[in-house]
């Protein structure tokens, strides 16, 4: 799969319609497959809640537009704040890990 403009633009306007404001395209090979490959379009708005994966980790890169990631500890403390931007980082999120956005 090619992701291209076209494929970027069609997400956004899905996530734009959508009461959650956000749309995701699933990018695994099969429903079997463990691993968090998606990508997401997430709209101003959209409520991202603590979560974490017991099973896989997480890559978030930002393609457009901004985001912060945000880390917390098991208490539900936060522990850190990634800025995430076009361009700036690569952010591989380890298994386990409680984070929102």
């Amino acid at each position: 799969m090619i992701v291209d403009k076209k494929i970027l633009d069609e997400l956004t306007a899905k996530a734009k319609e959508n009461p959650r404001l956000r749309c995701n395209l699933d990018m695994r090979n099969s429903a079997d497959d463990q691993s968090q490959r998606m990508l997401n379009a997430l709209e101003p708005g959209t409520v991202m809640p603590i979560h974490r994966h017991k099973g896989s980790s997480e890559t978030c890169i930002c393609i457009r537009g901004h985001f912060e990631e945000y880390f917390y500890d098991e208490n539900g403390k936060l522990t850190d704040t990634i800025d995430m931007v076009p361009g700036g980082v690569v952010l591989n999120i380890e298994k386990g890990q409680w984070h929102s956005r």
